[in-house]
């Protein structure tokens, strides 16, 4: 059973399809029900799209993925190194993504530098415990 991975893929439209595959079959792997594996896989696929989307200005860069998973939780980190969020959402306010992550994840954390990119942590609960909340954290 495979309890962690680490990738890092280019920042296309392909590779958001196999990034969410993969940590979804490592969530299945530690035995997560098929709603979290569903989560997890809607989670993992908006965050890659957003980096797909909006980090990299001129086109080039990597979507990194990590993931972590113990007897109770999976942590999935999905970073870039782009141009960071934008001071639209840094003062709060959440694209339709980020929302749907926030919603499934058990947490969520949001790091966000401009130019030195952007870290999302997502927690989930391996037994589909409900979400519990958002921590976002941004640096300037």
């Amino acid at each position: 059973m495979r309890n962690s991975l680490q990738v890092s893929l280019p920042a296309v439209p392909v590779s958001v399809r196999k990034a969410r595959e993969a940590v979804a079959d490592v969530a299945a792997g530690l035995g997560s029900s098929s709603s979290v594996v569903d989560a997890v896989r809607l989670c993992v696929s908006e965050a890659a799209t957003n980096v797909v989307r909006h980090a990299y200005l001129n086109g080039a860069g990597e979507i990194r993925i990590s993931v972590a998973g113990t007897d109770s939780e999976l942590t999935v980190v999905v970073g870039d190194d782009g141009v960071g969020l934008t001071r639209f959402h840094q003062e709060g306010e959440l694209g339709y993504g980020l929302r749907i992550i926030e919603e499934l994840a058990q947490r969520l954390s949001i790091t966000s530098a401009p130019n030195h990119g952007t870290e999302l942590q997502m927690v989930f609960a391996l037994d589909g415990a409900a979400a519990t909340g958002i921590d976002a954290t941004r640096s300037a």
